[in-house]
């Protein structure tokens, strides 16, 4: 049993050994003949491809977590805007024609493509109907509304576009993030006052010139939240404590019912 096995080990090293011989000279054969090709140029049936666009036809992924804020500190008539970039803002390989690579017709590779042209801003007041309010570059994240009329509230949306078309974020009326994207802008210089000149908190609905239940459903939309959160409004931490809590809720009681006197006119 032994004898049988030692020459049938020998004649595989063998076999083993000539395979290895033959690999190798097939490489060595095919490196001399693509040195041969790139020394001759294209033969017939080659050719060398020019590069093809890409066809785009989707619209870009939508931006999410758009915030609009009044602009703290301002004098009125600014509100800020934030949002997450579009997920097509980074570059994704396609199929294209290979510029100067030399293939047979119809061959492609892969280049980086941005699928997003950039960001078109829209702002609508209640009731109203979205108008463009400005087009930006496809780095944004952030743009400042320096047109918004004082105590108007706004809605806003943010849309990618590119060739094929825009993409908006389909946002429930009422939600987290419908609420999140509106604001309107306020005069920050300004503090509201009774007829004899005493500070009034909690007025944050200037349809009307009186602390109530409207200030109140807005003020409950807000309760809390923390400073640095998507949703946080520094307008309804009354003690600027960074927390819109029950200390807030207890002002706010202090001053249900209360009129403002010097209350600037909407739009004024």
């Amino acid at each position: 049993m032994n004898a049988d096995r030692g020459p049938r080990r020998g004649c595989g090293g063998a076999l083993s050994r000539a395979a290895a011989r033959a690999v190798s000279a097939r490489h060595v054969a095919a490196g001399a003949v693509a040195t041969l090709l790139a020394l001759a140029g294209p033969a017939p049936g080659l050719s060398k491809s020019e590069p093809v666009a890409a066809i785009d036809q989707r619209a870009p992924a939508v931006p999410v977590g758009l915030r609009a804020v009044d602009r703290p500190g301002d004098a009125g008539g600014h509100i800020q805007l934030t949002w997450q970039p579009s997920a097509d803002s980074v570059p994704r390989l396609v199929g294209v024609g290979a510029a100067d690579f030399t293939t047979r017709a119809g061959a492609a590779a892969f280049r980086p493509v941005v699928h997003l042209a950039g960001y078109r801003v829209y702002r609508w007041p209640q009731g109203g109907e979205p108008v463009l309010l400005a087009t930006l570059a496809a780095d944004s994240d952030g743009y400042v509304d320096s047109t918004a009329i004082d105590n108007v509230l706004y809605r806003y949306e943010v849309r990618a576009f590119d060739s094929a078309g825009e993409s908006a974020a389909q946002i429930a009326a009422g939600s987290d993030e419908d609420t999140a994207r509106m604001a309107a802008a306020v005069d920050n210089s300004f503090v509201p006052a009774d007829a004899d000149g005493r500070p009034i908190q909690g007025w944050f609905d200037h349809t009307d010139t009186v602390v109530d239940l409207n200030d109140f459903f807005l003020f409950a939309d807000h309760f809390g939240r923390l400073e640095g959160e998507a949703l946080y409004d520094a307008r309804y931490d009354l003690d600027r404590s960074g927390r819109v809590d029950f200390d807030d809720f207890f002002l706010f009681v202090d001053n249900f019912g209360r009129e403002v006197a010097n209350a600037p006119a909407p739009g004024s």
